[in-house]
């Protein structure tokens, strides 16, 4: 199924329509609502509706007061993952 092209050979290939973006926003803090900077928050989905067989995964660092926000395809449901993964408190939107 994949072709392999060589320096002065050019091909053309449809994309799936990709869905609008939506931002994730939200706050990390400890369990004494401590804000916590520097965590990286990742995004995944595998599932995004009208796009059979496509996964998607974004990422950002919380800021100094521990905000961050994620653009991410909409129509998806997505799993947030946070590295450090200790004890964390969220307030996502």
């Amino acid at each position: 199924m994949g072709a392999s092209l060589s320096t002065d050979e050019v091909q053309d290939f449809v994309l799936p329509n990709i869905p609008p973006t939506a931002d994730v926003t939200g706050r990390v803090t400890n369990a004494l609502g401590e804000e916590l900077a520097g965590v990286q928050v990742v995004a995944t989905s595998n599932q995004l509706t009208g796009v059979s067989g496509l996964s998607f995964s974004s990422k950002a660092t919380t800021d100094s007061s521990g905000n961050y926000t994620i653009n991410v395809v909409s129509g998806g449901g997505y799993t947030l993952t946070y590295n450090p993964a200790n004890t964390l408190t969220t307030g996502g939107q």
